[in-house]
């Protein structure tokens, strides 16, 4: 494979990874998770499938890996912290249903990502379900956010690093994968679409934490409180 698409692929495994550390370490401080249910549902179903189902044939396969490993982690996070937060998103509802809704998301997300592989005939890269699950996800951030109304379980980090992880796979795949045939024949316009939608909701996002860090008085970077000039 050409260093150059090695060195792309590399980079948004390297981001995405980063994005879930993160997402970890924040629900681990806040008590909150920071990735919403549906999100992570596919995003578990997916990595799943394309590490043991259909693996693809390149190192994205031990990325895939990676990427379910730190899910597992994730779902463990979201069983642990996540009634209160389900109890006020279903106003009240009981608790006794927390653990069964669970199931069933994971159930749809997996259904859902599994039967799209031969549909879509996204047997080499799942590059198709990957980017609509992702422009989902972009639209389930901003709504988590503005749901939360606070910071707890998220950081700008892990806004960035979601935008890059997700831009670099749309030139990748919306672009450059015909010239490498690592996808088509052609350049799909379909993931370009998709690719701009990912971008524009990420970098929507984005700008609302750091809005979220202006509002409650934090450093960008350290998550601090910013010390004020009294002159």
């Amino acid at each position: 494979m050409n260093n150059f698409i090695l060195l792309l692929e590399l980079t948004s495994g390297i981001c995405w990874t980063a994005v879930y550390i993160i997402i970890i370490y924040r629900a681990i401080k806040d008590k909150v998770v920071g990735m919403p249910l549906i999100a992570l549902g596919l995003n578990i179903s997916w990595e799943f499938i394309f590490s043991f189902i259909y693996p693809p044939p390149t190192i994205q396969r031990y990325i895939n890996f990676t990427w379910f490993i730190f899910d597992l982690v994730i779902i463990y996070l979201k069983v642990k912290y996540g009634k209160e937060e389900f109890k006020d998103i279903f106003n009240g509802l009981s608790d006794k249903f927390f653990l069964p809704t669970i199931f069933i998301t994971l159930f749809f997300s997996f259904g859902f990502v599994y039967l799209s592989v031969p549909e879509w005939n996204d047997y080499k890269m799942g590059n198709y379900s990957a980017f609509i699950m992702n422009a989902l996800m972009s639209l389930f951030f901003i709504t988590m956010l503005l749901r939360r109304r606070d910071l707890n379980g998220q950081s700008i980090y892990i806004a960035v690093l979601k935008l890059i992880g997700t831009l670099i796979p749309t030139i990748l795949f919306g672009l450059l994968a015909p010239k490498y045939g690592i996808l088509a024949n052609k350049s799909s316009n379909l993931i370009l679409f998709l690719g701009f939608m990912c971008f524009f909701f990420d970098s929507i996002y984005t700008i609302l934490i750091v809005q979220k860090y202006k509002e409650a008085g934090l450093s960008l970077f350290t998550r601090k409180p910013r010390l004020i000039n009294s002159k």
